[in-house]
């Protein structure tokens, strides 16, 4: 451990300028027009610069191509104060590569760091990157008030500092950082894709300290989550809140099966910010008072969850959603739901329960359902209600929304159960919905739904919609979300 943290204290003013030439073995000084030079800023978790290694370092380098496959593996040898030229040939303008390197000192210590540079285009001329070195022990680098997150280890020990599991005696060091009490409020990022071996531990296990950061998936997929038990929220996260947290750009893959407030994203929400998650985790609870495949319980004023889409199977006792569970606020800002898809089935056990589309149980009058789709089937458990958007006995607002899922209930709504607050603009496939109990919304055929544009159905919908001819209209939010994750939702709704 000391040995690493000599390390690291020398890699604190780390600055290696490794030059990779790709093309034709000319100086960087002096490209062609049509030769692409790649310059490689390496630095260590800091962001220090301008200072040289000392020692040696095995170095090795190698190139990730879209396809999946490696090329261009090369080792080199670097002396104290060195560069380091590498030449790549056979690259082409206007492809995508990832560069790796590993860096292994030359002693008895071997000791590791490692990094990538990211998707970067090739362009002609000097195209600069920078790779943040970092050690695959800790899974963490530090660098602008943002811990990014690697692998794994990373991401448990994000938890840790998160959750209060470190302390002056088992700190967390990362670069010249050193974490030694909780941090609820610290930022994080990942930086790869992450499958987890083991079960996993809610981040902000307790919705006394729900977490207040900003966690930034960044695109990124956390998968084999599996969370089990009860006695607080589950869910990836288990609390977010105090209006401050952000949960965004993360997709999560996996089950929670627990007895208490559940959801895919995070379990309780006490206030803050939820924007473009993707949930594939099939979520199941027993609670009574909150199931949702995005959020479970939402308890705090001016909570948002934008453009999310939930994939995953959702059931619960009662007050069960597609994307939420059920709210309850003091306060008169409720929660806001916009541009949110449900795909996953929702379904509720307990008798006179209430399963919806999007939001489970909607308790404040000020709560805003706008631009949202449900597909998922809904069902409910004997004299229970399923809505396509949500169950509510208050005046709450739902604007251009679409029910396009078949409901199982003794008591079907189309949109809501309740015939009172403002309700706009609203569709329902009246080929799916049959022997509705309360018809809000106006009924469409499928094919009268599956139209090329806004104007053939309502021209009111053009701004925040996209049509295409044989598909459901869907939430605008493609410039928002992965190319491939856009088109797994068009084809779930041709």
């Amino acid at each position: 451990m000391n040995n690493k943290k000599a390390v690291f204290s020398t890699l604190f003013c780390i600055f290696i300028a490794a030059l990779f030439i790709l093309g034709c073995n000319n100086h960087l000084l002096k490209p062609q027009q049509d030769e692409p030079h790649l310059l490689v800023r390496i630095v260590n978790s800091t962001g220090a610069r301008n200072a040289t290694t000392t020692g040696e370092w095995q170095i090795s380098a190698w190139i990730e191509n879209q396809n999946g496959t490696e090329s261009h593996h090369q080792n080199v040898t670097s002396a104290s104060g060195s560069k380091v030229s590498i030449t790549f040939d056979d690259l082409v303008i206007g492809s995508q590569i990832n560069i790796h390197l590993e860096l292994t000192k030359i002693d008895d210590t071997q000791t590791k760091f490692t990094g990538e540079s990211g998707w970067t285009t090739i362009k002609e001329g000097v195209n600069v990157v920078t790779i943040v070195l970092y050690d695959p022990a800790v899974g963490l680098s530090w660098a602008d008030s943002t811990l990014t997150i690697y692998n794994e280890t990373g991401l448990i020990n994000f938890r840790k500092i998160v959750n209060g599991d470190v302390s002056t005696s088992a700190p967390i060091t990362v670069g010249d950082k050193t974490f030694s009490g909780q941090d609820r409020t610290v930022n994080a990022r990942l930086a790869a894709d992450i499958e987890l071996t083991e079960d996993w531990t809610p981040i902000a296990n307790n919705s006394t300290y729900p977490y207040a950061g900003t966690f930034d998936g960044a695109g990124h997929t956390v998968s084999g989550i599996n969370v089990t038990g009860g006695g607080n929220p589950k869910g990836f996260f288990g609390s977010i809140g105090t209006n401050k947290a952000i949960i965004k750009n993360l997709t999560v893959e996996g089950t929670v099966d627990v007895s208490y407030y559940a959801g895919g994203i995070a379990g309780y929400v006490d206030g803050g910010t939820i924007e473009y998650c993707v949930n594939k985790i099939n979520v199941t609870s027993t609670t009574t008072t909150g199931t949702g495949g995005i959020a479970g319980y939402i308890a705090g004023s001016g909570a948002t969850i934008t453009g999310c889409v939930n994939f995953g199977a959702v059931q619960g006792n009662n007050y069960t959603g597609g994307i939420a569970g059920s709210s309850y606020s003091n306060s008169t800002t409720s929660p806001q739901i916009a541009h949110c898809i449900n795909f996953g089935s929702v379904k509720t056990t307990d008798s006179s329960s209430k399963a919806s589309g999007i939001y489970g149980f909607s308790v404040k009058t000020s709560d805003n359902i706008t631009n949202c789709a449900n597909f998922g089937t809904i069902t409910s458990s004997s004299s229970g209600s399923g809505a396509g958007i949500t169950n509510t006995d208050n005046y709450l607002t739902i604007q251009y929304c679409l029910s396009a899922g078949e409901i199982n209930a003794t008591k079907i709504y189309t949109i809501t159960s309740s015939t009172s607050g403002t309700q706009t603009k609203n569709y329902y496939d009246s080929s799916k919905i049959t022997g509705a109990t309360t018809t809000g919304g106006t009924g469409k055929t499928t094919s009268a739904l599956k139209v090329a544009s806004a104007s053939s159905l309502d021209s009111s919908w053009s701004t925040n919609w996209s049509f295409a001819s044989g598909r459901y209209p869907l939430p605008n939010i493609q410039d928002n979300i992965l190319p491939e994750i856009w088109t797994e939702i068009e084809n779930s709704v041709k």
